[in-house]
This record gives C-alpha cells, structure tokens and sequence, in this order.
C-alpha cells in the first residue's frame, strides 16, 4: 500500500474585494460585499469545505491524475486570523491509509472518489465516498459509502455503505441531515437516497423523476461542456439542502431548476411513489451549479457556474446576485461558519480534464473566498 506524504504546503493568503455586475439569472444586488481570500492552495483544487466551530478547517481535494494528494485534508500549522488561513499544511483526513485507494484495492476502509463533507448536528464529521472513480464508471464494492469521523479522536465512528441502493452507474453526490434522517443525491443514477439513521437503513425514491434528473446538459463560463470524448455531461441529483424548519427539502440536478420537496413525504416509506411524487415542486429557475448553502432565514445561496456568480434566494422565491466575477469559477460546496461567514470554494470544475474535452486548463493558486452574510446555519444543519 502506498502511502500519501503527511502534508502539502499552501500559499499566504490576502484580501481582495469582490466585483459585483449585472448577474443573468438574477437582479443585481444593491451593494457589493467585502470579500476575503480565506485560503490558497498552489497545486491543488478544494470542491468542498467544511469549518468546526473550534476553527478547524477541512477540505474535499479534487484529486487529478498524477496529483500526489489527499482527498480529505485539514489544513494544521500556520496562522489562521479572523478566517484566514496563512503558512498551513495539508494534512490527509483521517489519515494516509483512508486516503491511499487504488484500484483493486479493497474500499471498505478507504476512500475511492471522496466528493463531500459536512459536520452533522452533533459534531460528527461525514464524508460522502462517491463510489467510483468518475461518473459513468462502476462502481466498486464498498464504495459508495457515509463515513463518520469524531474529530476530537480522529476516529472513523461509523461507515454506512450504500451498495445495497446503489445501481451500476450510481454517484453518490452529497448529504444532508435532519432529525433522525439523511438525504443523499445519486448523480449517476438519478434519485434521492434516504437514511433512517437509528438503524442505517436505506432506500430509493424519485427515481428518474423532474426533480433529480438532468433535462439539460452543464454548462460553465458562458459554453457547454463535454467529457473527454466530446459530449455532452448531464449531472443528475446533486445540490440539496433542508430548511430550517426541517419540513422542507431543496434539491436539483447539477444544471437545475431547484424543487422543493415535503420531508414527510420522504422520510414515510410506505408512501406509493406515485403520491411521493406530488410533494416535489419547482421552486426556482437555476442553471448549472457548483454548489449551495442555507442560512438560519432560510435564504438558499446558489453557485452558478456558467456567468460565475453566487445567488441569494429567499424563501418566497425572490432572486438576487450576491457576488459575480471572473474570480469565482465553478465555486463548488459552499459552506457557513457559526459567525455567518459564507464560504466559497472557486473549484474551477469545468477546467478539468472530466469536463473540459479531456484538457486540464485549471490555473493556481486556487482560491476559497468568505463573505459575511448576517446568518450562521440553521440549527438542524450544523453548528
């Protein structure tokens, strides 16, 4: 077994503002905010972070071919003031072997394609395994998967293998939590996984329906997209999150629109999916998209990749732009810290050799920028 390096440096960070401009789904926010350069990583992409309320920052590492490079990291040495992180290390989570898979090696203990994280309600740390190495390929045994860290051990608490819901094409995508239950997204495969979470188990609902499927194919930095082999990609269910009230879920697939769909209608069983069906609407008209957020208001912010921007929408529906520029490329998995900062990883997705005709155009330092948006997480989120 080959072991990953124990770290990776990063670069200083600093501050920039942002540029706000007119956005092309949404009216223009009526002042652009303060924007900071939390984070720059010099040879590596993050699609997804994730803050303790101690200030321990962890990331999703985009690994590339022929990247030396964890999958899950924290970031440890250096200074971190006022979030920003200078002079740290990229540390493999929860450690070298978690981080070390190659194909035919056995995934029960071990991440294939690490693609999210979140810290639950109580503190636990999970990791969605995605399953397979890229969307169109099989997956392996075991590897789809929900793996809990507590990171006060730095112990794997709980791993919840999905691959007896899973299909042949399956990508499990992302999760949320509430109450006794998890939503994860099938990207692969278009569906909503859902967890009772007191006895793990699992099942399938929506399949192939309005709310999960890709209808159109991704676009990002004003073109359409293609695979390696010159086609076009469809994403299926991929963003998701749940209000504050716990009673509703927001999900789409990966190039919109956002549904709404009751929680009750998911988390019942029993239901004829014929009926579970009728409790998922269109809630708002997005396009293609890194990546979301929800505040404790319930205002849902939405990364879209083709005119680089971030939007706010309210419960109601109402849309604005909150930041637009040629800075925020693909800002992938958006995360809100306890001080109502916002998060915003510029993933640069669409440059990679999966989305990019097979090219790899991605330029570095990467960049994960903050803003203050006046609302930490909702209380059934995280903390």
């Amino acid at each position: 077994m080959r072991f990953l390096p124990a770290s990776l440096p990063l670069r200083n960070a600093g501050i920039v503002s942002a540029l706000l401009v007119s956005g092309v789904l949404a009216a223009q926010a009526p002042k652009a905010p303060t924007v900071t350069t939390a984070l720059e990583l010099p040879n590596a992409q993050t699609n997804g972070v994730a803050l303790s309320p101690g200030g321990r920052l962890f990331l999703v590492i985009a690994k590339q071919k022929g990247q030396d490079v964890p999958q899950i990291a924290e970031v440890v040495g250096g200074t971190s003031k006022g979030g920003v992180y200078r002079g740290g290390q990229l540390k493999p989570y929860p450690d070298a072997g978690w981080n070390a898979w190659k194909p035919g090696a056995d995934a029960s203990k071990m991440f294939v394609h690490a693609n999210s994280i979140r810290f639950g309600p109580d503190g636990t740390l999970w990791v969605v395994d995605f399953g397979s190495e890229g969307l169109g390929e099989a997956d392996v045994k075991h590897g789809p998967k929900l793996v809990g860290i507590n990171i006060a051990t730095g112990q794997v608490v709980e791993t919840l293998y999905l691959d007896g819901v899973t299909k042949s094409t399956s990508a499990v995508d992302d999760v949320r939590f509430n109450g006794d239950h998890a939503y994860l997204t099938d990207a692969g495969w278009p569906g909503i996984i859902v967890v009772h979470l007191p006895d793990s188990h699992a099942y399938r609902t929506l399949n192939d329906t309005d709310a999960v499927k890709a209808l159109h194919p991704l676009r990002g930095e004003g073109h359409e997209l293609q695979d390696k082999h010159g086609k076009p990609i469809y994403f299926h269910a991929d963003q998701l999150e749940v209000s504050p009230d716990g009673k509703t879920l927001y999900t789409q697939p990966c190039s919109g629109p956002m549904y709404a769909i009751d929680t009750a209608a998911l988390d019942d069983e029993q239901m004829p999916e014929t009926e579970r069906v009728k409790h998922a609407r269109k809630f708002a008209d997005t396009a293609t998209s890194g990546g979301t957020a929800i505040d404790k208001a319930g205002n849902i912010y939405v990364a879209q990749a083709d005119n680089n921007s971030v939007l706010k929408i309210t419960p109601a529906g109402q849309i604005t732009t909150l930041v637009q520029g040629p800075q925020y490329t693909w800002v992938d998995a958006m995360w809100i810290s306890a001080d109502g900062r916002l998060w915003m990883p510029a993933a640069q997705m669409d440059r990679t050799p999966a989305f990019n005709d097979g090219k790899m155009s991605v330029t570095y330092p990467m960049r994960v920028y903050t803003t203050n948006i006046g609302n930490g997480p909702p209380d059934n989120d995280h903390r």
